[in-house]
């Protein structure tokens, strides 16, 4: 055995190399084709193992070709020198060439070539980074929290201040014990959670790379209470908090206490958010754990951006506005043609004072119809720094200015869009340089009235004011349950519908619609015979919307009223689905009542009751009696009409106005187009498609609006319409960062950035590879002579 090892021990050193090759080479190949993590997670599950790879894919590629590139350097010609030499040391020489240039004779007793190539692999090992993890019973928690707000493009530190921060994430996750969590959070306006706790560095380092720059504004509320949440979550509903008082033998539970987890939260951001307060930190931990939000947070502060107000270099637009100017010199047929004043506010949070060149575009149609252009002056901005021990605010008054424009008659019929921009800006946050506007249409309700002719309800609705808020159908009591009725109601074809001393039999004969109950309960209710006579009115609710602008309803007289009880108004039948116990599938809730007027012992003589996507109003008196005599002098107080006009805003979704048709990016846009439109495509302004069925709700909930600008509305009805979406935030335009941001009463100072782990091993790598063509030039030499 020891002779075969002796005369064979070469061959069996190349195959021990070769072999000791081979994890390395798949664990490369494994990085390279991009199935490492997983792979990381099995060895770690398995063995306790990892690794991660620090090349380049195409260094990686290089350095596995370095032992092949050895091998192939062995069987290079060797360069000779001519000399004169006696014969016979020839002959002599001749045959030493001849064995050392022999394949057989290098694969045979090379030393220098196994050690070489050994050397080699031992790197490539080295450059792999295997750890070996160990027990995690003193592992450390940490949470990185990064922001991706709007101020976090701002590019004052380069490539931006996201980036940055990643960088700084990073630098955590390296710099991390193996037995150590990390959880990933991500915060804008919203808080996301990319990773949960784990010691798979891997997994870290790829939720940081996905985090993307966002538009959205800066709530931090949120991402402290999800940190919270998930650093400390409820272990057991049964804890030590709700143990109940003498429980009986043998019905023991056990309980445990609610233990949290220490956790060191690492904050990237600039800190501008709004001040959070005392209150609202209160608030957000009782939802979670009762306990103080950062009762066991340790949160530092890492500020991205260059600190000091003479380093901000800003303008920026943070309100776009237009009001409605009649024209009293435009006939009546043409009211829909208006002037429109155009308001612009713009802050400069430069040291110096500065002059912003503005460009107002109109368009129309999809075309520009107006263009005009204004040069505002902005004063410098003051900026004084509070005492350090002080607990005054730091003083920062951005320099403001506004631009007025009037823009000449234009129809708002036309979907008019308009578009503000700050040319030449040169400054370190582009996107509060421009802003959208666009300019609502005419809403009108939508209003079916069923019940017997009402003279006070017709004088309303066809009076000139109305007519230009409402366009109404009438149906008889005798058609309700009929095919008509149930085709008005089912289709979406109405905003409103108003049931005058009447409703329907069968709850399922309700309609897909608001709907306003007058002298008569919704079903399963049916109306009491027990009546008030002459109750007075008492305002209960007075910043309802339904009372806005109602001041005087004291002399409002009332013949009778009916009593209304949620709990008693019901047949027997349905009452007992009410009555069922909780848990019960068929069990019915009663729904809250909001009233708005009642009588004397509390006695709703005007409430609403949700039901599913719409709202119903009920009204215990009649308006008009069976003879057309009136049963309440409301009518004839000025309060009424301005009720009824409230009724067709909230219930009958009109909009009259010139509203500006916006929202900030990620809060849901709400679309409510007139009904029977049933479908929606909308293009946001990256270009994909989104569409949206109507079904049974009121209006369209659109919440996909991520990216600031013009958000195009196609209807199935043929219309066109547009919405914006616009930062519009001052706190987000000063992107000075702050050195100290306040959470409550807690001050927390930036603290010093953690320094980048130096990679030895890239010096070694490159120290190993000058030493083998040292030697190998020198072997080489040497041979030669």
């Amino acid at each position: 055995m020891l002779k075969f090892l002796a005369r064979n021990w070469f061959p069996l050193a190349l195959i021990a190399l070769f072999v000791f090759s081979l994890p390395g080479f798949i664990l490369c190949i494994l990085n390279l084709s991009g199935v490492d993590a997983e792979f990381n997670t099995w060895l770690q599950e398995n063995f306790n193992l990892s690794y991660h790879l620090s090349l380049a894919p195409l260094l990686t590629i290089l350095f596995l070709l370095l032992p092949l590139v050895i091998v192939i350097l062995y069987f290079l010609k060797l360069k000779r020198k001519p000399l004169q030499v006696p014969s016979t040391y020839l002959w002599k020489k001749s045959i030493e060439d001849l064995h050392v240039n022999s394949l057989f004779q290098w694969l045979r007793e090379n030393i220098l070539l196994l050690l070489q190539v050994l050397a080699v692999m031992i790197l490539i090992y080295s450059v792999l980074g295997i750890r070996f993890h160990g027990g995690t019973s003193q592992g450390k928690h940490y949470i990185l929290i990064i922001d991706n707000s709007a101020s976090m493009a701002a590019t004052d530190v380069s490539p931006s201040r996201l980036e940055w921060a990643k960088q700084e994430a990073h630098k955590e996750v390296e710099a991390a014990d193996d037995d150590d969590y990390g959880m990933i959070l991500v915060f804008n306006s919203k808080a996301t959670t990319l990773q949960t706790y784990t010691n798979n560095k891997a997994k870290l380092r790829d939720a940081i790379q996905s985090i993307e720059q966002t538009e959205r504004p800066t709530r931090i509320e949120e991402a402290l209470s999800l940190a919270e949440s998930l650093a400390n979550p409820v272990r057991s509903t049964e804890d030590v908090a709700v143990q109940p008082q003498d429980v009986p033998e043998g019905q023991e539970r056990v309980m445990v206490p609610v233990k949290g987890i220490s956790a060191v939260v690492h904050l990237y951001s600039d800190g501008r958010y709004a001040k959070l307060t005392e209150a609202s930190l209160a608030n957000l931990a009782a939802k979670q754990t009762g306990k103080t939000l950062l009762g066991d947070l340790n949160l530092r502060y890492h500020r991205a951006g260059q600190s000091g107000a003479d380093k901000v270099n800003n303008l920026g637009i943070v309100a776009f506005n237009a009001v409605r100017i009649l024209n009293k010199n435009v006939k009546e047929a043409n009211l829909d043609v208006q002037k429109l004043q155009v308001l612009l506010r713009l802050q400069n949070f430069r040291p110096e004072a500065a002059q912003a060149k503005v460009h107002f575009d109109v368009y129309a149609g999809g075309k520009i119809v107006h263009a005009e252009a204004t040069t505002v002056l902005l004063p410098k901005r003051e900026f004084k720094k509070a005492e350090p021990d002080s607990d005054l605010e730091d003083k920062d008054v951005p320099g403001e200015n506004a631009a007025n424009i009037l823009l000449p008659p234009m129809d708002v019929r036309d979907n008019l869009v308009l578009h503000a921009r700050i040319d030449g800006a040169n400054d370190q946050f582009p996107l509060d340089d421009q802003a959208w506007l666009v300019v609502g249409t005419v809403r009108k309700a939508k209003v079916l009235i069923v019940g017997p002719n009402n003279p006070v309800l017709d004088a309303f609705f066809e009076q000139e004011a109305s007519l230009r808020l409402a366009s109404t159908e009438q149906l008889a009591v005798a058609d309700l349950g009929g095919e008509a009725y149930r085709k008005k109601i089912s289709g979406g074809d109405v905003d409103l519908v108003i049931f005058d001393c009447c409703a329907p039999a069968d709850e399922a004969d309700l309609p897909q619609a608001n709907a306003f109950f007058i002298d008569r309960p919704p079903p399963p209710w049916q109306r009491p015979k027990n009546t008030l006579k002459n109750p007075f009115l008492a305002v209960s609710k007075r910043e309802h919307p339904l009372l806005r602008y109602l001041t005087t309803l004291w002399d409002v007289g009332v013949n009778e009223a009916f009593e209304f009880d949620v709990k008693k108004n019901l047949d027997e039948k349905v009452k007992a689905k009410f009555e069922l116990p909780e848990g019960d599938p068929n069990r019915r809730v009663y729904p809250p009542l909001t009233k708005l007027l009642e009588s004397g012992g509390g006695v709703p003589l005007m409430f609403t009751m949700p039901r599913g996507a719409y709202t119903d109003l009920v009204m215990t008196f009649a308006l008009v009696g069976e003879e057309g005599e009136l049963m309440s002098n409301w009518p004839l107080q000025p309060s009424f009409p301005l009720f009824f006009r409230n009724v067709l805003y909230l219930f009958g979704n009109v909009d009259d106005a010139v509203r500006t048709v916006t929202v900030q990016p990620g809060e849901p846009m709400i679309l409510r187009p007139e009904a029977g439109v049933q479908a929606l495509e909308i293009t946001p302004p990256s270009g994909a498609k989104f569409h949206m069925k109507r079904g049974n709700r009121p209006d369209f909930v659109f919440s996909a609006t991520d990216k600031a600008g013009v958000y195009l509305v196609k209807r199935d009805d043929g219309g066109v319409r547009n919405f914006s979406v616009n930062l519009l935030d001052a706190n987000e335009s000063n992107i000075e960062p702050r050195d100290e941001i306040r959470i409550g009463n807690e001050r927390i100072s930036a603290g010093q950035d953690r320094p980048q782990p130096r990679d030895l091993w890239k010096w070694i790598l490159v120290l190993a590879l000058v030493l083998l063509l040292v030697e190998w030039y020198i072997y080489t030499k040497r041979v030669a002579i």
